[in-house]
């Protein structure tokens, strides 16, 4: 049997890049590459390779792309816009096996979703580029969301997917140790991977356990989804970029929205077991 051996990384210093960089490091399977700008301060564990250079040099990320059977894209929703295209052209250029884009969030595969927030709806035309090229095939990492920063937004009542920050990392990780013939079935697809499916509702019942408080202790307010997205577009369209959570979040609990996608769960395939809510958030 052959395995994937050499992945590269851009983006491997950040909140999701962390902890994918540390659960990669200690799997001790990969020659793991970080690439990042030459400006950049961050620092990587001892065993990672780092290539420090000019992002718009065509030259620099070919040859760093080069020999990688991997490469992982991790950009804020505040990169460059022409970044990814760049990153992903130098990718193909040299026939990079397999490349996840910056997707680790909600079912893209969803349109309905895509279409109502503004920066899902671009992630399709980078998939797109990635299988149109003939020399790279398309993974998309679909977590829902993220379960580590849920506690600072609304109640939603519906029941969703989400992933810690940890498990998304374990779920990549676990993905590129399948051998050869079983990642190839993820070709052109996304792969989906959950901590748990929960409303906010029952993520607040979770803390008030962990904290030892009631609803007394916390300020409760109810607001009908469609207005929660509606005032979160008019905060954005003020300049105020939170404004899209409130969007993401609202949209993503709406039913034919794709937010509950554990039907379509690679967790068992994967060997990723699921977390508990209660051990989750006591740690947190």
């Amino acid at each position: 049997m052959t395995f994937i051996k050499n992945i590269a990384i851009v983006g491997g210093s950040g909140q999701m890049g962390t902890p994918l960089v540390k659960a990669l490091v200690e799997s001790k399977r990969f020659n793991l590459t970080a690439i990042t700008r030459s400006e950049s301060d961050s620092t990587f564990p001892p065993t990672v390779n780092v290539l420090r250079g000019d992002y718009d040099s065509e030259d620099f990320l070919q040859s760093s792309f080069s020999n990688q059977e991997v490469l992982i894209i991790i950009l804020a929703t505040t990169a460059p816009k022409d970044l990814q295209p760049r990153l992903i052209r130098a990718a193909t250029a040299v026939a990079v096996s397999y490349i996840l884009p910056t997707e680790f969030g909600p079912d893209t595969a969803n349109s309905a979703l895509a279409q109502a927030v503004p920066f899902l709806f671009p992630k399709k035309s980078l998939r797109d580029q990635i299988k149109a090229s003939q020399s790279s095939s398309l993974i998309a990492v679909v977590n829902g969301l993220w379960f580590d920063f849920l506690t600072n937004f609304r109640a939603w009542q519906t029941l969703f997917s989400t992933t810690t920050l940890a498990q998304v990392a374990r779920g990549v990780t676990k993905l590129f140790e399948l051998p050869s013939s079983e990642l190839e079935k993820f070709k052109n697809h996304f792969v989906y991977v959950s901590s748990f499916a929960v409303s906010q509702t029952q993520i607040l019942r979770s803390v008030q356990k962990a904290t030892g408080t009631s609803n007394e202790d916390w300020k409760i307010s109810s607001v009908p989804v469609d207005e929660a997205i509606e005032m979160g577009l008019a905060e954005f369209q003020n300049g105020n970029f939170k404004g899209l959570l409130d969007v993401l979040y609202g949209n993503n609990s709406k039913p034919g929205m794709g937010g509950n996608f554990e039907h379509k769960l690679n967790n068992e395939l994967l060997g990723l077991e699921s977390e508990d809510l209660d051990i989750v958030t006591n740690e947190k």
